[in-house]
């Protein structure tokens, strides 16, 4: 009887779920947003045939056609991709050269691949020279005496160089040393904004907040277009508790970018703290329009949901989760708990087992796991996670062990 008790539950559980299913946060995402997503995930098919559709419907320009481009490129269909590459130049001016190099490459036409490489390298659009060097398309061209002698020219001025030098600093975590470098390059550009964003950086990593506050302030005050530079700001206001301020800057940078999908999220975060769980789960569905059953989003839109209370909604999406990742102990311990806080001891009780099978070491869930088989009455057991739980450092098992299991500590 408690079986068929149980099973009934799971299956109201199941059509609770569906039917209080949130609607899509965004509609009909556009197709050229769609393609990017697809890009990011590298489902390059999917994301090629959004970008035509979005040819299609909105007309061409220089950067869907580096979009169709590049989904080209990377499904191996290197003729093509020089197709748009070539119209992109066609409309601005060596903006596309690197891709070409690249696809010439890909081909075997080093002589090509050399030209388009010096274009790129006199254009504007000139990206660091490790960024060339390191790029997989060019491994068999730079065996060549073409390459060597390409390279015997300085591309990049001394400013340059100091700039990746500060840039490479800052991501080996050598925060003093970039800001050193940073402080000369401004001293000889104090109006380029970049140099402000990436000192501002540096002190981020430095834990510098209030000093790299002002160094991203200067950046935008020079050059407020850029979407990194307000996504690096509103770090920083979530880091100083400056939440609102945090969450505008976010707003910027998506109306800048909005193919930067995962400053949704960041804005779900921010919100679930100032306890708006009804806009942070806007936010998370607005992400999965985009990306479909990600875990990880839809973890943190159980998490949100389990903390405003709407335990059936949580489950859809902690279900939605394991159903895309069935190895995934956060979602098993998310929703235990789920489970544990509606009394559905046996439902908990087979999710915290499981975490534990991925992970046992744990101490939470071995104190959740003991809670639950409180529920069942199953004393022993309780009594051995809870020890388990306190031996591992969970001092909140210490009253259950001193109530329910004669623990004298």
């Amino acid at each position: 009887m408690n079986d068929m008790k149980t099973a009934w539950f799971h299956i109201i559980i199941v059509l609770l779920g569906f039917f209080l299913q949130v609607p899509c946060a965004s509609g009909q995402p556009d197709p050229y947003l769609n393609g990017m997503a697809r890009l990011q995930a590298r489902n390059y098919q999917s994301a090629l045939e959004f970008f035509e559709l979005a040819a299609l419907e909105s007309g061409e320009n220089a950067d869907l056609l580096i979009r169709i481009g590049e989904a080209q490129y990377m499904l191996g269909n290197y003729g093509k991709a020089l197709d748009n590459f070539n119209r992109v130049n066609a409309l601005i001016s060596f903006k596309a050269s690197l891709w070409l190099a690249k696809c010439y490459a890909m081909e075997g036409r080093n002589a090509e691949s050399i030209k388009a490489l010096q274009d790129h390298l006199n254009s504007e659009f000139k990206v660091p020279e490790k960024t060339i060097v390191l790029d997989p398309a060019f491994g068999k061209l730079e065996r060549t005496r073409e390459w060597r002698n390409l390279w015997r020219k300085e591309w990049y001025s001394p400013f340059e160089y100091t700039l990746l030098d500060a840039e490479y600093m800052i991501q080996k975590k050598a925060y003093s040393e970039a800001v050193e470098k940073l402080n000369l390059l401004i001293g000889q550009q104090d109006e380029d904004a970049f140099l402000y964003f990436c000192r501002g950086r540096a002190r981020m990593g430095a834990m510098n907040l209030r000093p790299a506050v002002e160094d991203l302030n200067r950046a935008i005050e020079l050059d407020n277009r850029k979407a990194e530079f307000f996504a690096a700001r509103a770090g920083l206001y979530k880091q100083l508790r400056e939440y609102q301020s945090a969450l505008t800057d976010l707003d910027r940078a998506l109306d800048l970018d909005p193919s930067l999908f995962n400053l949704h999220l960041d804005k779900a975060g921010i919100l679930e703290i100032i306890d708006r769980s009804d806009k942070a789960i806007h936010e998370i569905d607005t992400y999965l329009d985009y990306f479909g059953d990600d875990p990880e989003a839809l973890l943190m839109a159980g998490e949100a949901l389990h903390n405003s209370g709407h335990f059936f909604r949580a489950l859809n999406y902690l279900n939605r989760g394991l159903e895309s990742d069935k190895d995934n102990e956060a979602l098993y311990l998310e929703r235990g708990r789920v489970y544990l806080i509606m009394n559905t001891y046996q439902f908990a009780e087979n999710d915290f087992t499981m975490a534990l099978d991925l992970n046992p070491d744990n101490s939470d869930t071995y104190l959740k796991l003991g809670m639950t088989r409180l529920g069942l009455n199953k004393i022993s057991e309780a009594c051995y996670d809870f020890r388990k739980a306190f031996r591992m450092g969970a001092k909140d098992a210490l009253p259950y062990l001193q109530k329910y299991c004669d623990f004298l500590p």
